[in-house]
Formats: C-alpha cells, sequence, structure tokens
C-alpha cells in the first residue's frame, strides 16, 4: 500500500486513543505484540536470538578491490525493540559520564564529525598563534574483539554508581551473550566470507 510512515503512526495512534484496538486484525495483533514485549521486560526475560551475520561492502577507492564489514543483524522483532528501547534508554543515563572529548554514539542532533570539527576550530579561535595537530584514530575491530567479561564488568560497576538497578546488568549480559566474533568462525559465513576477495 502506498502511504507514509506518517500516516500509518496517525492511523494507529488515532484508533489506540479511541480505545478501537481490538475492532481491527492488525490492532489485536498489534496489542498482543506490546504485551509480549512489556512482559519479557517486566520479568527480565532478556534471552535475544542470534543475529544474522551479513556481509557489507565498505567504500573503497576506485579500481581497488571490494572490502567487506561484518554486520549482525537482529532479525527477531521482539529482541529489536527491546535493543532499540535500551539503546535509547542507556546512552541517555550515560552520556554525561562519557569524555568531553569523545564523539561517537552520543546524544545530539550534530554528526560526531561535525562536533570534533567545532572543537578544532574553537580551539583555533583561541589560540590562534598556537600550533595546530589533528590526529584521527581508528581501533580496527574493536568491537568485534574487545573482551565480554571486561565489558560487562565496566559496565556493572557503573550500574551500581549511577544505580541503573539489576535489569540493566541482565539485559547487557543477554546482548553480550547473544553474538561473538567467534560465531564467525564456527558456520557457513567463514566459507561466504572466503570467496568474496580481500576481506581483511
Amino acid at each position: 500500500v502506498d502511504v507514509s510512515v506518517d500516516a500509518i503512526y496517525r492511523k494507529v495512534e488515532g484508533v489506540y486513543y479511541a480505545g478501537r484496538m481490538s475492532e481491527y486484525e492488525w490492532g489485536r495483533k498489534l496489542s498482543d505484540f506490546v504485551k509480549r514485549v512489556q512482559n519479557r521486560v517486566a520479568t527480565g526475560d532478556f534471552k535475544f536470538e542470534r543475529p544474522e551475520l551479513m556481509l557489507r561492502t565498505k567504500a573503497v577507492g576506485e579500481g581497488c578491490q571490494p572490502k567487506f564489514r561484518c554486520i549482525s543483524a537482529y532479525r527477531n522483532l521482539e529482541d529489536r525493540v527491546i535493543l532499540s528501547i535500551a539503546n535509547k534508554c542507556l546512552t541517555s543515563k550515560l552520556d554525561g559520564l562519557l569524555s568531553n572529548n569523545s564523539y561517537a554514539f552520543r546524544i545530539g542532533k550534530k554528526s560526531p564529525v561535525a562536533r570534533a570539527v567545532g572543537k578544532i576550530i574553537d580551539f583555533r579561535k583561541c589560540f590562534k598563534a598556537a600550533p595546530l595537530y589533528v590526529a584521527e584514530c581508528d581501533i580496527v575491530k574493536f568491537f568485534d574483539t574487545i573482551e565480554h567479561a571486561a565489558v560487562l564488568k565496566i559496565f556493572e560497576g557503573v550500574c551500581d554508581k549511577e544505580q541503573l538497578g539489576n535489569k540493566a546488568k541482565a539485559l547487557v549480559k543477554a546482548f553480550l551473550e547473544s553474538y561473538d566474533v567467534r560465531d564467525i568462525m564456527s558456520s557457513g559465513f567463514w566459507d561466504k566470507l572466503a570467496k568474496t576477495g580481500d576481506w581483511d
């Protein structure tokens, strides 16, 4: 059906606030879905299905052999909703603990690059005569290789300090347990990856 997401949202919102969800099959299914998600969160049922591993082409220069990034996609819609809401909630609660010099995955409309460039411009305005050096750093495969036990230990300490409770700990633990880079080594995905050329 050729309708916009906004039109669908307005329709669902109107039916919901009119108390007429049960009159529609989609309304009953949506209500059941929401109840299942709410029940999982209320009971702390945070066991997530293994994500599907996919290859995405990375941008490379003209004439270069393609390179690929491994993406893990959660296909279970309940899992995706819970993880998405948890991400927004934790980002909001923990943003103030991060360094002002850390730009990725922060709250706000500005892109990480725009924030970093803005900081450089501010520095230049204050210190016009001082030498200015800029370095961009990237830790290759950082999220794939960081030890989950280390992440969990640090996060649990933050939860205790910020009084986030055991549910936040359980959710992040379940998320970390849902995917391990070693899954690639023990799946047919490895064969697929090996055939794509330069995946280093």
